[in-house]
């Protein structure tokens, strides 16, 4: 079991929180988890890349991840952009299933096993680190049962057309 716990601050200001494997999703593939829920308690969200997926009882959202504090793009902290504005069925107080598809650019997102949103993914491939996100200052996380699988080489390819190749 993954758990993080609730960071204490003295101000009001968001606390971006993001724990990432750190082999990127470079082939198609898909990564499955469960994370015990409690709306505004325990909650996490996958990310891919720079890209957060928050969904709540109301919807799907897309949160980009910044530099804060030293973000100079003008993005909020607490940005939020609507993907799938209809009800995720989430189970209080017990281990909901989050699973998301990477199919060539086409990432979905699947919560207690119904599709509840999709999006393109506009990130080079090798950027597409899995993460687990959420505020760090306003809840704490518990996730368990993680797994990842993909559709990998079976061999090598040759050295002149691998990707650190000189």
């Amino acid at each position: 079991v993954i758990e993080g716990l609730k960071f204490q601050m003295s101000n009001s200001r968001h606390r971006e929180s993001l724990l990432q494997y750190q082999r990127p999703m470079l082939e198609d593939g898909e990564i499955e988890f469960e994370t015990w829920y409690e709306p505004d308690a325990y909650e996490v969200f996958p990310t891919l890349g720079r890209t957060a997926l928050i969904f709540k009882p109301d919807g799907v959202f897309r949160h980009r991840m910044t530099n804060s504090p030293y973000e100079t793009d003008g993005l909020a902290i607490d940005n939020l952009e609507p993907l799938a504005i209809s009800p995720v069925s989430l189970v209080p107080k017990d281990w909901n299933h989050v699973r998301i598809v990477l199919e060539g650019e086409l990432l979905r997102l699947y919560v207690n096993r119904e599709e509840v949103a999709s999006l393109t993914i506009d990130e080079p491939s090798v950027e597409r680190h899995f993460g687990l996100f959420r505020y760090a200052n306003l809840t704490q996380c518990r996730v368990r049962n993680v797994l990842y699988r993909g559709q990998w080489p079976k061999q090598l390819p040759p050295p002149e057309s691998q990707f650190l190749a000189p």
